[in-house]
């Protein structure tokens, strides 16, 4: 079965919304008992992954370099705050998180949201007869969630592209914090039977089309990273939906997780890398490492945090030598997102991307991916990325791909994630990637064009809207 007819048989389904439960006759006795094996082996080695990587990270965290907070800043309790809920932070820079009821064409619910600014300034802006924003939507990397954009404190990438002018839309695909689908029940392996191939075909173009529907705009921008990229990347491919290209104007990638890196060959990631029979009793037929969504939900968030840290730490050697430190605690709240077994296969099992190197088949051929569709691409590679490696890229953008319009945006010192939370990101990636999206539009009267605020004038963290009850939370010392 190709990628395309994998995944117009996931859209396939009955044409209402009620839920429906699997029927008991659709099981074979003995299908029946191998999820019920496969269930309760890969309990027990999940247990025991985790365990053991927890076990390693904690070690490796002793002596570890660490980045100590900055004593002339002092931040307040609300600023301090630990929260599960996004809706927290953004008020706390004094915006709002508008949500959007949105479902995939295969009944998964896409979990899409909307930076907007207060009701008054909403008004304001009216009477002043400004003009509309122009929408650039926001796509997560693996076991990510749209959080990391905006978790790095008043000026992290979602938020200054939203102060700057920009209309900001945040979009997790079926991938996150929970996953519900309105056809099959949570405990239906079929609620779990969807890969990259699902997301990059079904879920960006839905959300793309609903962000044009919803502003009338003909095309948006995309910033995507890590994953949020490789979907991108493939739902544009010939072989995916490359009639998308049409309804984006540039596609702004954050460490591209095009080419695999050298961290994909540690031992606890080649562990995986097995058949599906075998890595199927390893890990599943349902969320991968389904246990961690369980911790997050009654782990203390400062020790969840510090934990999670320390795991990013030891497996991809991930450091916070150019985060700000007061923030960092934030950016781990919302990670793992949980994911499908299959989607992890997919990246890691044998005959994926770990084998293969690439996200695409054959990647050696000299022959093209994209079409004359494919939008201005801008491409924010980083020097110490040891996950995903960007010279076959930009090697391959500049030779077989080279009637692709793009820009390399280069960040020698930066490693997969300091390209989102670095402290010096306003100014060396938001800044340029919002002139980048600016420059490359083609009806620049409809929209507002953006001002970026200049150095040091980014206003502090405001204390949580008055309108919104204060959550509980937990204060980090």
């Amino acid at each position: 079965m190709t990628d395309q007819e994998h995944v117009m048989a996931h859209r396939q389904g009955p044409p209402d919304t009620e839920r429906l439960e699997d029927p008991p006759t659709s099981r074979t006795f003995l299908q029946g008992l191998g999820h019920v094996i496969v269930t309760f082996t890969s309990a027990i080695f999940a247990f025991l992954y985790l365990f053991i990587l927890l076990i390693c990270a904690q070690i490796t965290a002793v002596g570890a370099p660490r980045t100590k907070r900055d004593p002339n800043v002092k931040l307040t309790k609300a600023q301090r705050a630990l929260h599960r809920n996004l809706k927290y932070y953004i008020e706390l820079a004094g915006f709002e998180l508008e949500s959007h009821d949105l479902w995939s064409p295969d009944n998964f619910q896409l979990d899409v949201t909307r930076i907007v600014s207060p009701q008054a300034v909403l008004d304001n802006e009216k009477t002043s007869n400004l003009k509309q924003r122009y929408p650039v939507l926001l796509l997560p990397g693996l076991m990510q969630h749209v959080g990391a954009y905006c978790s790095a404190g008043p000026d992290a990438m979602a938020l200054m592209l939203h102060r700057a002018g920009f209309d900001v839309w945040l979009g997790n695909t079926r991938s996150s914090i929970k996953v519900h689908n309105r056809q099959y029940s949570e405990m239906s392996h079929k609620t779990w039977d969807w890969s990259i191939e699902n997301m990059a075909l079904t879920d960006v173009p839905a959300i793309i089309e609903y962000i044009k529907k919803h502003t009338g705009a003909e095309k948006i921008a995309v910033v995507g990273h890590s994953q949020g990229t490789t979907q991108t990347f493939m739902c544009l491919s010939k072989q995916g939906r490359p009639d998308v290209g049409h309804s984006i104007s540039t596609f702004c990638a954050l460490a591209p997780a095009v080419f695999a890196g050298p961290a994909i060959d540690r031992w606890f990631l080649k562990l995986l890398r097995r058949h599906r029979w075998a890595y199927r009793s390893m890990m599943g037929d349902r969320a991968f490492l389904g246990i961690m969504g369980a911790l997050r939900s009654i782990t203390p968030l400062k020790l969840y945090t510090h934990a999670a840290y320390n795991m990013f730490y030891y497996m991809l050697s991930w450091s916070d030598k150019l985060w700000d430190r007061h923030y960092r605690n934030r950016s781990f709240i919302f990670t793992p997102s949980v994911v499908s077994s299959s989607l992890m296969f997919w990246w890691l099992g044998k005959g994926g991307f770990a084998d293969t190197r690439c996200i695409f088949k054959n990647p050696e051929k000299n022959e093209s991916w994209f079409d004359e569709r494919f939008p201005k691409v801008g491409l924010f590679t980083c020097g110490q990325d040891n996950l995903c490696d960007p010279e076959p890229l930009k090697r391959r953008m500049a030779t077989v791909e080279s009637h692709v319009p793009y820009t390399v945006f280069d960040y020698p010192d930066y490693a997969h994630l300091d390209v989102m939370w670095a402290k010096d990101v306003p100014e060396r990636v938001t800044a340029p990637m919002g002139a980048f999206i600016w420059e490359n539009l083609d009806d620049k009267d409809h929209w507002r064009e953006p001002v970026w605020p200049t150095a040091g004038s980014v206003p502090p963290e405001p204390a949580v809207n008055p309108a919104t009850k204060e959550p509980d939370y937990e204060v980090v010392p």
